[in-house]
Formats: structure tokens, sequence, C-alpha cells
């Protein structure tokens, strides 16, 4: 049968391919789902570390920043932090972002401080982000192969280097 060997960053995947058996794949865990991405959404996908950046900046126009004062200014690049830490956690551990129980428990989990106005910010974000998916980021390599149920590679064999480090959304995908 077909066996991959998945890791978590190119130097360990080039390393690997170097001793594996020429029928073991060796890939990084971020590939295998951008290649699901490629092959679904035909056309240019453009990674963006910065794709919730973009979009804030989109819904916001320049709220967060024309005629606020230096603590203003402050206070909204918190906000968008946190709007940020909330979608990746999302993301990583693949809940239910409308369900308040479930936000509320992985913001715990994480540390993520949020109120009322930021949970709906982070809301939009989230779906937006899984809308748009012309630009993507890396969490979306992992992420949008789940939800959107694209066709990854199926193996007999799955191996992962430091499987130990895995959160819910790889688990998922090399599944």
């Amino acid at each position: 049968g077909s066996c991959i060997f998945a890791c978590f960053n190119k130097s360990i995947q080039q390393e690997l391919e170097n001793k594996v058996p020429e029928h073991v794949e060796s890939k990084t865990l971020h590939s295998i789902g951008f290649s699901a991405i490629r092959q679904a959404f035909k056309g240019y996908i453009k990674v963006e570390s910065r794709k919730l950046d973009w979009i804030m900046n989109k819904q916001a126009g320049t709220m967060f920043l024309d005629g606020m004062t230096d603590q203003e200014k402050a206070i909204n690049y918190q906000k968008r932090d946190i709007v940020k830490s909330l979608v990746k956690s999302w993301k990583n551990t693949m809940i239910d972002f409308r369900n308040n129980e479930e936000v509320a428990g992985v913001a715990e989990h994480f540390g993520i401080n949020y109120d009322t106005e930021i949970l709906g910010i982070a809301r939009n974000v989230m779906e937006k982000s899984i809308a748009q998916t012309n630009l993507i980021d890396f969490e979306d390599m992992i992420y949008l192969p789940i939800v959107k149920d694209l066709d990854n590679p199926q193996y007999t064999n799955v191996l992962v280097d430091e499987c130990q480090d895995l959160n819910r959304s790889q688990i998922e995908m090399i599944l």
C-alpha cells in the first residue's frame, strides 16, 4: 500500500526524503493541505501570513487608526491581536466558532481574554477567512481542506514526525 511520512517543516522533510525508502512519500503537513487547496481551487492562490490583518483592514476600513490617539491605536492593535489569536485557535482546534461554550473553553485553554465586541469581529473575520480561498495563511493550509471537505490523498500507512505535537486540525487532515 501507499505510505507517507509527514512532518512539520521543510528542513525535516528534505532530510527524511533522503532517508526513507523510495515508495514512501515525505511531505510537510502544510504541503499536503496546500496541494488539496490548489487542486480544488484552480487559479492563482496567494499564501499570505497576514491574511487576517488584510480581512480586518478591509472590514474596518481605516476605523482602527484614523483620528485616534496613540493610546487608542495601541488598544485597537491589542484587539486585533486578540481577534487573530481567537481565529487561529478556532482553526487549530476545529471547534464550532459559533458555539459560545466551545469558544469560551478554547479561549480559557489558550489564555485569550475577549469581550462581545471582539468575539463578533472574530466570528466575522473567521467567516470571511473560510470564504476567501484565493488568499490563504498557514492555518488555512491545514484547516480549509477539512472544512471544505477537499480531496486529500489516502494512504495505507501514515507516519508522523513528532506526532505528539499535532493539533486537532492536523490530526483530522492526515486521517
